[in-house]
């Protein structure tokens, strides 16, 4: 299933997505997160933070041209 966030600058949709996310590890799903090639390692370092009890083995952080 596919999900859109979408709000004005500063309203927490980053934060929703990787809050969604730890969620749906904690639940063993296998989320799958599309950034911007040259932002794949922000999401890593993000996501490290955010799950740092959570195993992250599940998800993928693919960018553009790794589809």
């Amino acid at each position: 299933m596919v999900k859109i966030l979408y709000g004005a600058a500063g309203c927490g949709k980053t934060t929703e997505i990787y809050n969604r996310i730890a969620d749906d590890l904690k639940n063993g799903k296998r989320p799958i997160l599309i950034v911007p090639d040259q932002h794949i390692l922000n999401a890593e370092s993000t996501i490290a933070d955010i799950c740092k009890d959570i195993s992250t083995f599940e998800l993928e952080i693919l960018s553009f041209r790794r589809l």
